[in-house]
């Protein structure tokens, strides 16, 4: 068999010609096996290959500007060391961005790479997102939404590992990573009754995800229990996160006589149309009116900086990229995990503070 000649990418770039640089060009100019190169480009390859040789392969490949075809590897059976990152709407997630960033984060230092796709809200555009992900060969999947679970299905039919972290509705057998949205809520409320508080009002999401309505009923359910009044009249949601019925909702209810001392927000921007409402009718924050919010993206931004409970972006991305990596490490035979639930945290600052006077 004639011996294969380094130098063919070079001699090929001179002619004008674009060069094709194969692993075979590697092992000959750096004097290896191919099955060498293979095991330096491949992290879980069985076989562990002396510094001094991996750094003559290295070292070649730089030279013949070779890089491994990540469709050529997961032909054959090896990984690309890349993730893909399904985001139901970037414009509408500002809390899901942070907790994308946060499980790049996590992944980075293990070796891995992040694809990160945006459905724009539609159903029909995620599964095509999901089709471009799966055809660029991808490790496996995380989805932060919420939209179909038909997406997570055409993962699942393919062996790729998935993990969902606060995308809701669940899927039965699918595993995921949530806020304890009761949790928060309860922790919000005993905050605003430890200040004194007895009448409560609420703002968010309405029904359309399992983490909303979790957080509106503890919170309602909590207040009551505890005799704190929370009337029918000062609850407001919506389908969506538009300022301008929350703003509007707020302007109303803050001129009621009489009228609720604190407003607990589902999700941080009606928080924030609370405290723009609060400013213009020129109530003070916290001395006339108690704000505080789930999830904290924007929470040391908004003056006055407000009080929140949240889970930990970081925490949410370390439990999904612990619960995929274990599934790649482990499949086919990978047993499901369960989801995991992080507990969230009181983070204090200026939008509470005591009840106002009741005159």
């Amino acid at each position: 068999m004639r011996a294969l000649d380094p130098a063919v990418p070079e001699k090929r770039l001179a002619r004008g010609a674009p060069p094709r640089v194969t692993a075979a060009h590697v092992a000959a100019a750096a004097g290896v096996s191919r099955a060498t190169v293979s095991y330096v480009f491949n992290r879980h390859a069985p076989v562990r290959v002396s510094a001094a040789t991996r750094a003559r392969v290295l070292a070649a490949a730089q030279r013949l500007g070779y890089a491994p075809n990540p469709m050529a590897r997961a032909l054959r059976g090896t990984r690309t060391g890349v993730i893909g990152i399904v985001v139901g709407n970037i414009d509408a997630n500002h809390v899901g961005m942070n907790i994308v960033r946060a499980v790049g984060a996590a992944l980075a230092p293990l070796g891995y790479h992040t694809l990160i796709t945006d459905a724009r809200g539609a159903a029909r555009e995620e599964l095509a997102q999901v089709r471009v992900l799966v055809d660029r060969a991808v490790d496996g999947l995380v989805f932060n939404g919420p939209l179909q679970a038909e997406s997570i299905a055409f993962c699942r039919d393919r062996g790729l590992p998935v993990v969902m972290v606060e995308r809701y509705p669940a899927v039965p057998g699918v595993p995921g990573v949530h806020a304890d949205n009761v949790a928060g809520s309860t922790m919000a409320v005993s905050h605003l009754q430890r200040l004194g508080h007895g009448r409560i009002g609420y703002v968010g999401l309405s029904d359309l995800h399992t983490h909303d309505r979790d957080r509106f009923e503890a919170a309602v359910q909590t207040a009551r229990g505890r005799g704190l009044t929370v009337a029918a009249g000062w609850i407001h949601r919506q389908d969506d996160q538009e300022a301008g019925p929350t703003y509007a909702f707020a302007r109303d209810v803050l001129q009621d006589r009489p009228r609720p001392t604190a407003i607990y927000a589902g999700g941080i921007l009606f928080a924030i149309e609370v405290l723009r409402a609060a400013g213009d009718l020129g109530l003070h924050v916290p001395r006339d009116l108690s704000v505080i919010s789930f999830d904290d993206p924007y929470a040391e931004l908004t003056s006055p900086r407000l009080t929140t409970v949240a889970a930990p972006a970081d925490h949410l991305a370390a439990e999904a990229a612990g619960i995929l990596l274990r599934q790649l490490e482990e499949r086919p035979h990978a047993p499901v995990p369960d989801v995991r639930v992080v507990p969230p945290r009181l983070t204090v600052r200026e939008s509470t503070g005591p009840a106002p006077g009741e005159g």
